[in-house]
């Protein structure tokens, strides 16, 4: 994920992070500053070491403070984001134990939808934060349930295939 931000006293301040390795990076108008430490950086003012600090990360909201002002990089964490973390991935597991409904559509439950729709609920939320009004985070939201779904439901009668396999 890339992030860049623009100040008025400072320039350019570009953030990066990994998704999968949360590895930071952090770039002061186009000079990629030294690592010092997990969440600390060094830059250098007028020939004077300065250390830049990073809070949080991209899922949770991110800041760096600089000469002592505090920038936010990536917003917080809002409602939407919320949202689909509960909708996206308890609706279809609550699904999965309806008797009724697993009878007509065989859908993924347990550790192994869990493990599904979580994955599908993080890269939904990356789509999010990169959103950036209220419609394209709603369709992102919507989406990312359907394909939980839809997912769910293939790893559903995949399993069902397997287990019958073996009968």
């Amino acid at each position: 994920m890339k992030f860049i931000v623009n100040n008025g006293n400072i320039g350019t301040i570009e953030y990066r992070e990994s998704f999968w390795t949360g590895k930071k990076e952090l770039i002061l108008n186009g000079t990629p500053l030294k690592k010092f430490g997990k969440q600390d950086f060094i830059y250098n003012i007028n020939g004077e070491d300065k250390v830049a600090k990073i809070n949080g990360n991209f899922l949770s909201g991110a800041s760096v403070i600089i000469n002592g002002e505090v920038i936010q990089i990536v917003p917080k964490i809002g409602p939407f984001e919320i949202l689909i973390l509960i909708f996206a991935f308890f609706l279809p597991l609550i699904c999965s134990s309806i008797d009724a409904f697993v009878v007509v559509l065989p859908i993924a439950g347990g550790a192994i939808g869990g493990l599904v729709y979580a994955a599908i609920c993080l890269a939904g939320i990356t789509f999010i934060k990169k959103s950036k009004n209220t419609l394209s985070k709603f369709i992102s939201f919507i989406l990312t349930t359907i394909v939980s779904f839809i997912v769910g439901i293939i790893v559903g009668f995949i399993i069902v295939f397997i287990i019958a396999s073996f009968m």
